[in-house]
Protein backbone atom coordinates (compact mmCIF):
# COMPACT_ATOMS: atom_id res chain seq x y z
CA UNK A 1 0.00 0.00 0.00
CA UNK A 2 2.94 2.26 0.43
CA UNK A 3 3.65 2.56 -3.57
CA UNK A 4 -0.09 2.90 -4.01
CA UNK A 5 -1.25 6.45 -5.74
CA UNK A 6 -4.84 6.40 -3.58
CA UNK A 7 -7.02 3.97 -1.66
CA UNK A 8 -10.06 3.62 -1.92
CA UNK A 9 -12.48 2.44 1.11
CA UNK A 10 -16.10 0.79 0.85
CA UNK A 11 -17.41 3.00 3.32
CA UNK A 12 -18.33 6.78 3.58
CA UNK A 13 -16.79 9.90 5.60
CA UNK A 14 -19.19 10.43 7.92
CA UNK A 15 -18.71 7.19 9.36
CA UNK A 16 -14.88 6.70 9.02
CA UNK A 17 -13.65 9.92 8.24
CA UNK A 18 -11.15 9.67 10.80
CA UNK A 19 -9.89 6.43 10.15
CA UNK A 20 -9.27 7.26 6.27
CA UNK A 21 -7.79 10.47 6.98
CA UNK A 22 -5.55 8.36 9.26
CA UNK A 23 -4.43 5.77 6.73
CA UNK A 24 -3.99 8.77 4.11
CA UNK A 25 -1.43 10.27 6.32
CA UNK A 26 0.59 6.61 7.31
CA UNK A 27 0.70 5.73 3.49
CA UNK A 28 1.24 9.08 2.16
CA UNK A 29 -1.30 8.42 -0.16
CA UNK A 30 -5.09 9.95 -0.87
CA UNK A 31 -8.21 7.84 0.42
CA UNK A 32 -11.08 8.20 -1.44
CA UNK A 33 -14.84 6.61 -0.27
CA UNK A 34 -16.68 4.53 -2.13
CA UNK A 35 -19.95 4.65 0.42
CA UNK A 36 -21.47 2.27 1.83
CA UNK A 37 -22.19 -0.24 -0.96
CA UNK A 38 -25.99 -1.42 0.01
CA UNK A 39 -28.28 -3.38 -1.64
CA UNK A 40 -31.13 -1.99 -3.35
CA UNK A 41 -34.52 -2.04 -1.29
CA UNK A 42 -37.07 -4.85 -2.67
CA UNK A 43 -39.92 -2.50 -4.29
CA UNK A 44 -42.27 -5.10 -2.02
CA UNK A 45 -45.17 -3.04 -0.45
CA UNK A 46 -45.91 -3.08 3.07
CA UNK A 47 -48.97 -4.08 2.40
CA UNK A 48 -48.05 -7.38 0.65
CA UNK A 49 -46.59 -9.56 3.87
CA UNK A 50 -49.61 -8.55 5.95
CA UNK A 51 -46.74 -5.80 8.61
CA UNK A 52 -48.68 -2.76 7.64
CA UNK A 53 -52.10 -4.47 8.85
CA UNK A 54 -50.12 -5.79 11.97
CA UNK A 55 -49.01 -2.67 12.58
CA UNK A 56 -51.98 -1.01 12.53
CA UNK A 57 -53.74 -2.51 15.20
CA UNK A 58 -51.91 -1.01 17.90
CA UNK A 59 -51.34 2.94 19.16
CA UNK A 60 -48.30 4.83 17.52
CA UNK A 61 -45.30 4.12 19.70
CA UNK A 62 -46.68 0.89 21.76
CA UNK A 63 -45.06 -1.75 19.31
CA UNK A 64 -41.21 -2.54 20.32
CA UNK A 65 -38.64 -3.23 17.63
CA UNK A 66 -35.31 -5.33 18.28
CA UNK A 67 -33.30 -5.30 15.18
CA UNK A 68 -29.35 -6.77 15.32
CA UNK A 69 -28.54 -6.81 11.61
CA UNK A 70 -27.24 -9.32 9.23
CA UNK A 71 -23.57 -9.29 11.11
CA UNK A 72 -24.54 -10.45 14.44
CA UNK A 73 -25.20 -14.82 14.78
CA UNK A 74 -26.61 -15.08 18.63
CA UNK A 75 -26.05 -18.48 20.33
CA UNK A 76 -29.57 -20.04 20.82
CA UNK A 77 -29.61 -19.23 24.80
CA UNK A 78 -29.26 -15.51 24.07
CA UNK A 79 -31.58 -15.85 21.73
CA UNK A 80 -33.99 -16.79 23.81
CA UNK A 81 -32.83 -14.74 26.56
CA UNK A 82 -33.60 -11.98 24.28
CA UNK A 83 -36.99 -13.55 23.05
CA UNK A 84 -38.47 -13.71 26.55
CA UNK A 85 -37.26 -10.58 27.81
CA UNK A 86 -39.30 -9.00 24.83
CA UNK A 87 -42.37 -11.09 25.97
CA UNK A 88 -41.87 -9.89 29.81
CA UNK A 89 -42.49 -6.25 28.51
CA UNK A 90 -46.06 -7.34 28.16
CA UNK A 91 -46.14 -4.91 24.94
CA UNK A 92 -46.01 -6.36 20.58
CA UNK A 93 -42.60 -6.69 19.38
CA UNK A 94 -40.96 -7.28 16.17
CA UNK A 95 -37.38 -9.24 16.42
CA UNK A 96 -35.12 -8.62 13.22
CA UNK A 97 -32.76 -11.35 13.59
CA UNK A 98 -30.47 -14.05 11.63
CA UNK A 99 -31.13 -17.72 12.97
CA UNK A 100 -29.06 -18.68 16.00
CA UNK A 101 -26.16 -20.31 15.68
CA UNK A 102 -26.35 -24.01 15.29
CA UNK A 103 -29.51 -23.90 14.32
CA UNK A 104 -31.34 -23.65 10.85
CA UNK A 105 -34.64 -21.16 11.35
CA UNK A 106 -35.22 -19.02 14.55
CA UNK A 107 -38.44 -20.81 15.05
CA UNK A 108 -36.38 -23.69 16.07
CA UNK A 109 -34.31 -22.08 18.63
CA UNK A 110 -37.29 -20.79 20.50
CA UNK A 111 -38.13 -21.52 24.11
CA UNK A 112 -40.89 -24.20 25.19
CA UNK A 113 -44.12 -22.95 24.47
CA UNK A 114 -43.28 -19.80 23.04
CA UNK A 115 -44.62 -20.25 19.23
CA UNK A 116 -48.36 -19.63 19.46
CA UNK A 117 -48.96 -15.95 17.53
CA UNK A 118 -45.61 -16.38 15.86
CA UNK A 119 -45.52 -14.60 12.26
CA UNK A 120 -42.74 -15.30 10.22
CA UNK A 121 -41.87 -13.47 7.02
CA UNK A 122 -39.86 -15.09 4.19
Amino acid sequence: MTLCDAIAMKTCREIDGTFGDYIATQFKSQSFYTGPVLPEPKKEPLEEHGLSNWLEKFEPGSVVFCGFGSQLFLEKKQFQELVLGLELTGLPFLLAVKPPEGTNSTEEALPEGFKKGLKKRD
